[in-house]
Parts: C-alpha cells; sequence; structure tokens
C-alpha cells in the first residue's frame, strides 16, 4: 500500500512524466509540442498520446500533427505496444521516435506520410512544483476524479535542429516552442484555450484556458492563465482566488479579464489582427478525447493572435499599466458546446469544506 501511495505521489509531483496505465479501460493521455521556426515563417504542433477504449477495441497510440500554415493535419496511427514510457521521468518512445522535455526524433513513414529529423528544446521554463501545488492545477492535481488533467512542460523553449515533413526540410534552430499535455477520460464539453510565446520582449509567454468542470454531480467554470513577462511568472487560476470577467466568446474571438489582489489582466485572442473583418481560413480539426476514445473534432488554429494586458492594480483605481503587447503565431481553441458562463462572470473554485462534505 505504501509503495503505491508513493508512486501515485511520485506522479503527482511530475506532471509531465507518463501518467496512466495501459491496462485502463478509458482513458487517454497526450503531449502537444508548438514548434516555430526563428522568422515565423511555419509553425508545426506535434500530439504524441495514447487512446485507451478497450469496450470497443480501438485502443492505440497515435502521433497527430499540425501545419498551421497550410491548414492541414495528419494522424498517424501506431499499435498500443510502440508507446513505451519510462516511469518517473518524462521520456517515452513512440514506434522509431523519441520524445522527452529535451528532445524530439522522428522517425515515421506510414500512409499519412513521412516525418524525420531531430531537434533539441534548451533553455526551458518549466512550471514552478510547490508542496500544495505540484503542477498547473494547483491542489486540484491531488483530486482522483477529475475528467482531464492538465500539465504544463515548458512555457518557452528555444529550438535547434531540422525536421523533413513530407519531403519539405524545416530548419527550426533559432525558433522558439512551448510544451504541455493533458491526461484523463475526456476533454471538457466547453472549453477555450490559447498560447503564444511570441511577443516583443523576450522570454515572454501567455497561455490560457478556461473550461467546463464537472463536478460532483454538476460543475464550475474553471479558468487558468499564465503569463511569463521577461522571465517572471504571473499566475491567475481558480485555485488562486483570481476572479472572472467581462467573458465574451464570439466566433472567432475571445475577451476576458482575470483579477487577483494585485494584478489584472485583460485578454483579446483572434484568429485575424485586431481591426481586420475576417479571419484566415486556418482552423485545423483535430482528433481529441471522449471517453478515451479519438472521435471528436477540435478545431484549432496557429496563426492567431493575442493582445495581452497586465496592470498592477491601486486603491485609487486607477490601475497602473505593466505590460501591454500582442502575441504572434499563437494557438487558439474556441470550444463552446455546453460552456455555461455568463458575460460577467464572478466564478470561485469549490472549497475544500465543500470536497470532504460532498458538496459541489
Amino acid at each position: 500500500m505504501k509503495s503505491r501511495i508513493a508512486e501515485k505521489l511520485q506522479r503527482i509531483y511530475n506532471p509531465p512524466a507518463f501518467q496512466g496505465d495501459l491496462s485502463r479501460e478509458s482513458y487517454f493521455e497526450g503531449w502537444y509540442y508548438k514548434l516555430v521556426t526563428a522568422d515565423e515563417g511555419r509553425r508545426f504542433a506535434l500530439i504524441p498520446g495514447i487512446s485507451l477504449d478497450r469496450a470497443r477495441g480501438t485502443s492505440h497510440a497515435f502521433l497527430q500533427t499540425i501545419d498551421g500554415d497550410t491548414a492541414e493535419t495528419q494522424y498517424h496511427e501506431f499499435p498500443l505496444e510502440a508507446f513505451r514510457a519510462a516511469r518517473g521521468v518524462f521520456r517515452f518512445d513512440l514506434g522509431r521516435s523519441y520524445f522527452s522535455s529535451t528532445s524530439i526524433q522522428l522517425d515515421v513513414d506510414d500512409e499519412q506520410g513521412r516525418l524525420t529529423g531531430s531537434l533539441e528544446l534548451t533553455e526551458l521554463f518549466p512550471w514552478p512544483c510547490r508542496l500544495l501545488a505540484p503542477g498547473v492545477m494547483g491542489w486540484y492535481s491531488f483530486i482522483p476524479f477529475m475528467e482531464c488533467y492538465h500539465g504544463l512542460v515548458s512555457l518557452d523553449h528555444v529550438l535547434r535542429g531540422e525536421l523533413t515533413i513530407n519531403g519539405e526540410t524545416i530548419d527550426f534552430t533559432g525558433g522558439r516552442g512551448y510544451t504541455e499535455k493533458d491526461w484523463g477520460t475526456s476533454f471538457p464539453s466547453g472549453y477555450t484555450w490559447m498560447q503564444s510565446n511570441h511577443f516583443g520582449r523576450p522570454r515572454t509567454s501567455c497561455m490560457a484556458s478556461i473550461a467546463r468542470i464537472p463536478w460532483l454531480g454538476g460543475h464550475f467554470t474553471g479558468y487558468l492563465l499564465a503569463l511569463l513577462v521577461e522571465g517572471e511568472l504571473y499566475r491567475f487560476a481558480t485555485y488562486t482566488g483570481a476572479t472572472l470577467y467581462d467573458l465574451d466568446i464570439g466566433g472567432d474571438r475571445l475577451r476576458f479579464q482575470l483579477r487577483d489582489r494585485h494584478h489584472r489582466v485583460e485578454i483579446d485572442a483572434s484568429r485575424s489582427p485586431r481591426g481586420e473583418a475576417t479571419a484566415r481560413e486556418d482552423v485545423v480539426l483535430l482528433r481529441s478525447p471522449t471517453m478515451g476514445e479519438m472521435k471528436r473534432r477540435t478545431g484549432e488554429a496557429l496563426t492567431a493572435y493575442i493582445d495581452v494586458r497586465l496592470f498592477r492594480r491601486q486603491r485609487t483605481g486607477h490601475d497602473r499599466l505593466l505590460f501591454q503587447d500582442t502575441g504572434t503565431s499563437a494557438g487558439l481553441e474556441i470550444e463552446t458546446t455546453q460552456l455555461q458562463m455568463e458575460s460577467t462572470a464572478r466564478t470561485t473554485s469549490p472549497t475544500l469544506k465543500r470536497i470532504f462534505l460532498g458538496k459541489g
């Protein structure tokens, strides 16, 4: 019993590593590598992972790719035994390919296409691990019945190397990367997600997500924003006591504010630059999980924009602007089905008291 508890805690305190068990019935786990060249001329994402759905006999491993500039995707399917993960560290093989926090080696050749090459990921900025907040989900990391867990591997890092994708060799040396992951049974029934680390200032990155979270027979609105400004990390989340305001979701655009005791951040994300009436046709339809099975379709763009304004709150009400910029080459997903939120929300997280009393 003690060894099982110790193993569980080891996983919780190391979110990037493989969290699952290949014998589970309905389960998914996937890592998301965002890759952008130094001139932002090419934007890609690689999503390796596993899908377990033993009831339907569809369990498999996969590598899903996104070409953000051509709006094309490929889904390379592997037998489940092709996935081999190390325990306790973030490192796994997928067929002849290899993935970790610091390197990618691709060697894939099937009817979907041919992918080869290697990348080094250096100067990583991982999410800080704390005793009661081992990952980006804070204390929710300890709750055993969450529908979907999220991990942030690196907010920003430098790329070196090249990949050959279907005959096109792309040099990523000097480019920027971002890595995260998800695991559980299903993606939320409604959510939004965005990320960019291409701002005017160095070592600056923004990731944000708002989702409908099932909770003890009901649901609540969960949110998370990680803003890295020249190496300084600002965190706004349901579990930090931040409050969501002025949420406005419409088509290809998303606006909201988050506030805590000390800071306020305003976000305006769109598939087109501010002022343009129409967006580019750049949304890729990806496979995403429902009860472990990769059967849902999720739209994502890799050429979006995120306008960010960060303020230091003042007692006078005249908040002081600390940072303002637009992130380019942004990833953006807006999946709003069943996402029930008021335009002015004041959502607080379920408290530990409610958990122990069994009240949602």
